[in-house]
């Protein structure tokens, strides 16, 4: 009977510990949201329509805070978030914008990419949280419905807004090819491309080739054995004075500064056969 009575008592103490636990685990995913809701609050202007050409965002601001600032993400359902970019991968795994601990982290930048969003393909993470924070709420994109209704996500810079048309989404390992962000030329993106499409999980008949640029967002699925990517293609660039320009016209245009250039520097050779 005494032996039943300390038994009893144990279980108690284990559900009391296991209950003060979890309240803490709480507050701190609490805190941690409650950073990115001051920043917003603050910094940002959402749109009240849902129209991106709305959005207003207090670069200079946020720049002053945190130097390591490198864009602002915006996406269905509920992602609107600073992006950051270190020296490492693992510093902003568990700190948030005000560089403290946040149990949510930050959305990040992979280190080894350029913080203009030059690069070929721009690898950015973000931890696939319970309460749908952070990238929580992007496995909506796994069915195939949801993107086609959702087919962009935007990125804001102090420059303005890049925008990207999702042509792909997979579930691979941490360690495999899609992570990769640099390429030697344009055909071995080109090649990079190919390799990767039979991962997708559904084919959306966006068109993407070797001469685009993409970015590849990475979070957690299956417990964390595997990664969830959504990768969109570079589609336009509008500034904050509201001029839009699509990636079409900017090719079109260095097709046109590529020909001048010619038609100068043969000019040029001519006037010194002249002489």
């Amino acid at each position: 009977m005494k032996a039943r009575r300390i038994i009893g008592v144990l279980f108690l103490f284990m559900g009391a510990a296991c209950l003060i636990f979890a309240v803490l685990q709480l507050k701190k995913y609490q805190e941690g949201n409650e950073e990115y809701q001051n920043i917003v609050a603050e910094y940002v202007q959402e749109p009240e329509d849902g129209d991106e050409d709305d959005f207003y965002l207090d670069w200079d601001s946020l720049y002053a805070q945190n130097q390591d600032l490198v864009g602002w993400i915006r996406m269905a359902p509920s992602v609107s978030y600073p992006i950051v970019r270190a020296d490492n991968n693992s510093f902003y795994l568990h700190h948030g914008f005000q560089k403290t601990y946040n149990i949510n982290g930050a959305i990040m930048m992979n280190c080894y990419n350029s913080p203009d969003w030059s690069d070929k393909n721009t690898v950015v993470y973000g931890h696939n949280m319970n309460n749908g924070s952070m990238f929580g709420s992007n496995k909506k994109y796994m069915d195939q419905s949801y993107t086609e209704k959702h087919p962009y996500f935007y990125i804001y810079t102090k420059d303005g807004r890049l925008t990207y048309r999702i042509f792909e989404t997979m579930v691979v390992h941490d360690d495999s090819r899609p992570f990769e962000t640099q390429f030697a030329d344009d055909a071995a993106f080109g090649k990079y491309l190919d390799d990767i499409r039979p991962n997708r999980d559904y084919d959306l008949g966006v068109s993407v080739s070797e001469k685009d640029q993409i970015v590849t967002l990475s979070t957690c699925t299956r417990h964390g054995t595997m990664r969830f990517l959504i990768q969109g293609r570079l589609e336009s660039f509008r500034d904050w004075q509201g001029n839009t320009i699509t990636v079409e016209q900017a090719r079109e245009r260095q097709l046109q500064e590529e020909k001048m250039e010619e038609t100068r520097v043969t000019e040029s050779d001519q006037n010194l056969d002249m002489d």
